[in-house]
């Protein structure tokens, strides 16, 4: 695991790698198939002749660097070495159902020169609905065939349906961190070179913590996404556990993520993870089906005192419409992965698109703990909301 003080970045060019020496990221790659790479690109850029690299071509090298491509099904039979984008929202009957155009709304948390121009504020921008919500994170044979029950049957919340949506959530969860495990060296070269960035996001020990937290979470990810290969290729799935509301029409925000409930509804720290051997993760999507009804899901493993059975627990004994509201707040403030319809984002007059930017920037609070009584009625306009059915398999 990455594991070295940020002051070391400054002196990384000093050192004479050699080509087939494990690279210095830790990757345990040789450098010359790793971060040899991307620094030739960068070289190629002139980026290392200046002493302040320009905010496009941080840009560029973070991104390129984040592309990690990886079947995180190895083990699985039937693995091939074709990497494809696999769509984490489904396209043909979400991505698809709110889209004008081919086209939707997302944040954009990973593009560093909004980021940089907007003064560390998220930005939205349009996206095309075959890369929404796509990740390099499985060949074209287990893509295919892990997720057909999802993609191509009728969504009647079974354990497997409700069990590969845990799965393809934790998995881009654990794409996003070994991604980021490859990409934060490289870029950490770059921006602290850069005074104002650091002027506003304090960089150095932002970063440090991150890297911390990247580790931690890879040993703790890594482990139980093996458990959960395992029990794929055995066709186990009675683990999962999975509270559903049905909504009728269609909402206008869509996303699927996964993310570890640290503090229940109500304040109360569930879990620490920074002390803790063993993080639970909820996953919570908000889907389309092919008739048009709205799905929030909340999928988990079973668990000895489950925390995750807790926090949704908190949600069940809200109104309906509550319900949805809090669920829309927590997809806003703890997935990434989130796109917004054409129509009701172009509609939305200049105040709501400030709130709901917000929203998403501020990521709860700094304990992550989610009050009741801060809804998004005011300041995410959806109005009309009749659930029609909940389901669920808590015992």
């Amino acid at each position: 695991m990455l594991s070295v003080s940020i002051d070391t970045l400054f002196i990384w060019g000093e050192f004479n790698m050699q080509r087939n020496d494990k690279c210095y990221c830790g990757s345990d790659i040789k450098y010359k198939k790793c971060h040899f790479l991307l620094e030739s690109k960068l070289k190629n850029l002139n980026t290392y002749k200046t002493s302040k690299p320009l905010p496009h071509e941080i840009h560029h090298s973070f991104r390129d660097a984040k592309h990690y491509e990886i079947c995180l099904a190895e083990g699985i039979d039937g693995c091939t070495e074709k990497i494809t984008n696999a769509h984490t929202v489904p396209r043909s009957s979400s991505l698809k159902a709110i889209s004008k155009d081919g086209h939707l709304y997302t944040f954009n948390s990973d593009d560093y020169l909004g980021f940089h121009n907007s003064k560390g504020k998220t930005t939205v921008s349009k996206i095309g609905i075959r890369t929404a919500s796509t990740f390099s994170g499985f060949c074209s044979i287990h893509d295919n065939s892990l997720f057909q029950s999802l993609e191509k049957k009728e969504f009647v919340t079974s354990d497997e349906q409700m069990f590969m949506l845990f799965y393809r959530a934790f998995s881009m969860e654990l794409y996003k961190k070994l991604a980021t495990k490859r990409a934060y060296p490289l870029m950490l070269r770059q921006v602290l070179a850069i005074e104002d960035f650091l002027h506003f996001c304090d960089c150095k020990q932002r970063y440090e913590s991150m890297i911390k937290g990247v580790n931690q979470a890879l040993k703790i990810c890594g482990d139980l996404h093996a458990e959960l290969n395992t029990a794929i290729k055995a066709k186990k799935y009675d683990r999962i556990r999975y509270y559903s509301i049905r909504i009728e029409d269609k909402l206008p925000i869509l996303g699927v993520g996964a993310f570890a409930p640290l503090y229940s509804l109500y304040g109360e720290q569930i879990q620490d993870i920074f002390e803790a051997t063993y993080i639970e993760y909820l996953n919570l999507s908000c889907l389309i089906d092919r008739d048009g009804n709205s799905w929030i899901n909340y999928t988990w493993l079973d668990e000895l005192n489950s925390k995750s059975k807790k926090f949704v627990s908190d949600i069940q004994k809200l109104p309906n419409d509550e319900q949805v509201r809090i669920s829309l707040n927590l997809l806003l403030n703890r997935i990434e992965n989130v796109y917004m319809s054409i129509d009701f984002w172009d509609n939305l007059n200049e105040f709501d698109k400030i709130k709901v930017i917000e929203t998403f920037n501020r990521s709860l609070d700094e304990s992550q703990k989610l009050s009741t009584t801060y809804t998004l009625e005011k300041y995410f306009p959806i109005q009309n909301i009749r659930v029609v059915e909940k389901r669920s398999n808590i015992f």
